[in-house]
């Protein structure tokens, strides 16, 4: 597997991929066209060797994080206005890969290549992101909607939420909530802004 920018020939695939992962709330052509115009190093896809994308990946460089919702923090996912190129931090924007993918390890060499690349070799102090929070609304029915005491449930030093977790076996650790982040009811729309540093 190979992990590179985007090409103007792959966005069709890649608008495709997108809709199989996130449905409605998937990528439009344009916002992807955007996220690479603006940003070509931060638009990634993953590419098995026979050509076949099976993940992709956005970031763009900002000079801090922030409460926002993701439409605010990422310019309704255009980030024409949101990306600063000389940004000290890297902010995740989308990360989608197909189930094929996940077999080959897609997510995780996505999320190493943005790391060595903006982090460990580059100029950036960090990748910050929003994860959903899957198992929120589940929980929230027998338990009550306060967020805090979900997100400090764990199992050893693991979060017990399934989306969190994965980022957390990836190198990330939490650092506070995002109420009304993204639209998703198996989040109740909350958000957990996320960072992996080392």
């Amino acid at each position: 597997m190979t992990i590179e920018p985007i090409r103007e020939q792959d966005v069709a695939e890649v608008a495709a991929l997108d809709r199989k992962v996130w449905g409605e709330a998937a990528a439009s052509r344009q916002q992807i066209q955007s996220r690479a115009a603006t940003f070509r190093e931060g638009s990634l896809v993953a590419r098995l060797p026979s050509g076949g994308i099976v993940g992709y990946a956005v970031v763009q460089r900002v000079a801090h994080l922030s409460t926002g919702s993701w439409d605010e923090q990422t310019d309704g996912g255009l980030i024409a206005r949101t990306h600063r190129p000389d940004g000290r931090l890297i902010y995740g924007v989308n990360l989608s890969v197909l189930p094929e993918g996940a077999r080959h390890g897609a997510s995780r060499a996505l999320i190493d290549h943005v790391y060595e690349t903006f982090v460990a070799r580059g100029p950036c102090a960090g990748i910050g992101l929003g994860s959903r929070l899957p198992g929120f609304a589940r929980w929230a029915r027998e338990n009550g909607s306060d967020v805090r005491r979900y997100l400090a449930r764990r199992a050893g030093s693991l979060s017990r939420d399934p989306e969190l977790r994965i980022y957390e076996k990836n190198g990330f650790r939490l650092l506070w909530e995002l109420p009304q982040y993204f639209e998703d009811p198996e989040s109740l729309n909350h958000g957990a802004l996320i960072l992996r540093n080392t």
